[in-house]
């Protein structure tokens, strides 16, 4: 719902105005999705009085955050710009913005006479900015003192197409808008009995593996299918004892046993290969020694000098957290970013996405030390399939930008899921407004259900 705005003499001329400014930022989103980036557009809105500028942004893609200005101007390039300066804000909103460490990468000015029309301004020349106190709100028309970027300043589309390409890090962006390094962020993992859960800054944050497992399809209905058919023929004559509740309980919850049997396992071949890892001497149950075995053939055939193990990593611009199993060295010179698997089928497509998303982590916490330190850059990811015949297998995945494009995508989705104001309260059906006529029918009405209908010259006015 749209509020109308004070300077606005009724709705439609501002809906108007709104979606006209909107024509040359959707057409900046589109141009960016055609070229291959992930892009979120912010809601269309307005509203009355000062709005809280500082988490205000028209366009996201790749995680670059732009903000889109129209103008009533003719212009193709930079060389026709009919002014030496282009007014990008309003002097309060930039500083407001600055202060925060929240400046978007670049500001995209786009002509109402041409929408294909625009000029680049990043925000890494804010230095170079003035303010011109004769400025205007593009909206109000009211006088407002505001930035302005010298045409020297100007880039071409490309460059934010190259921006947007190759994003910097929140850290990186932060520093080049602001000149100082930001605050390092506050990564905590915390273990509940055999799972864990990660905060952020203080705040509640998914893992890897939980956005994968919301926001990810699996197909797996035919493999729980075939679960809860083998549990009850496997176990046909204990269930014929059982009151057929409790039967049913059981054949439908078999492959929850199974796969969580199955995510045991992993868990604690992770833990036995972390000690040896690090050097120590184990005692390994049985069910697992062949699992822990094929991990011991790996490390003495690809020899590995382990930088990170079983380090949390956590995406402050993404705003998620994981734990990777093992960053190093192997013996063909490759630096290895390496998730650990001990899946009976194979290794599944989900783990290219996982291991994009730690690779593209910024921070990992040092769990020696407990410092946070910026993540360590790896050439190659890959899964470390250990099989229980004491076999291996090091198997390569793509964990590139396009990969972890569709992690992010796969982000939103477990986002949504997550929303609770996605359903609204039930409407009521609109009760429409009587005329006076038909009030005084009603009234008529109503009268003759209480005292029964009029004796011989009708209603008066009043019925008493």
């Amino acid at each position: 719902m749209m509020r109308q705005p004070a300077w606005y003499a009724d709705q439609q001329a501002a809906k108007r105005d709104v979606l006209r400014g909107r024509r040359g930022e959707l057409g900046v989103a589109l141009d960016l999705l055609i070229h291959g980036a992930l892009v979120r557009i912010d809601e269309v809105y307005c509203v009355d009085g000062p709005a809280d500028y500082g988490r205000e942004y028209d366009v996201e893609a790749n995680g670059v955050r732009v903000e889109v200005k129209s103008r009533d101007l003719k212009f193709k390039s930079a060389a026709d710009y009919p002014h030496p300066t282009v007014f990008v804000g309003s002097e309060v909103k930039w500083r407001e913005r600055r202060a925060r460490g929240n400046l978007p990468a670049a500001v995209v000015v786009v002509s109402q006479a041409d929408p294909d029309a625009r000029l680049v301004i990043p925000t890494s020349t804010f230095s170079e900015w003035t303010v011109d106190p004769n400025g205007r709100d593009s909206i109000t028309g009211r006088a407002t003192p505001s930035y302005a970027a010298p045409l020297a300043c100007a880039c071409d589309f490309d460059a934010l197409l190259e921006l947007v390409a190759n994003p910097q890090t929140e850290s990186e962006a932060t520093m080049s808008a602001n000149g100082s390094p930001p605050a390092l962020p506050v990564i905590v993992r915390k273990n509940h009995g055999r799972g864990h859960s990660y905060t952020l800054n203080g705040d509640k944050t998914p893992g890897a593996t939980t956005v994968l497992g919301k926001g990810y399809p699996k197909h797996l209905e035919k493999w729980a299918a075939e679960q809860s058919g083998n549990y009850a023929v496997d176990h046909w004559d204990e269930l014929a004892d059982m009151p057929v509740s409790q039967r049913l309980k059981l054949i439908i919850d078999a492959r929850f046993a199974d796969r969580d049997a199955a995510a045991r396992r992993g868990t604690e071949v992770h833990r036995f290969a972390r000690r040896i890892v690090v050097g120590e001497t184990v005692e390994v149950p049985d069910e697992l020694a062949g699992h822990v075995d094929a991990y011991l053939r790996f490390l003495d055939e690809w020899q590995p000098a382990e930088l990170l193990v079983e380090a949390p990593v956590a995406s402050v611009r993404w705003r998620y957290c994981g734990t990777l199993d093992l960053l190093g060295d192997l013996v063909d010179g490759t630096r290895w970013l390496l998730d650990l698997k001990t899946t009976r089928s194979g290794v599944y497509r989900e783990s290219a996405l996982q291991l994009s998303a730690y690779r593209n982590a910024e921070y990992y916490l040092d769990l020696a030390s407990g410092e946070v330190r910026p993540m360590i850059e790896v050439e190659r990811c890959g899964v470390v399939w250990l099989r229980a015949d004491r076999s291996y297998e090091l198997v390569p995945v793509d964990a590139s930008p396009a990969t972890f494009r569709v992690f992010l995508a796969a982000h939103l989705i477990a986002r949504f899921d997550e929303r609770e104001d996605v359903l609204g309260a039930p409407l009521e059906a609109p009760v429409p407004e009587l005329t006076e006529a038909e009030l005084e029918e009603h009234e008529r009405e109503l009268a003759e259900l209480e005292y029964g209908p009029p004796l011989g010259g009708g209603w008066t006015s009043e019925v008493e």
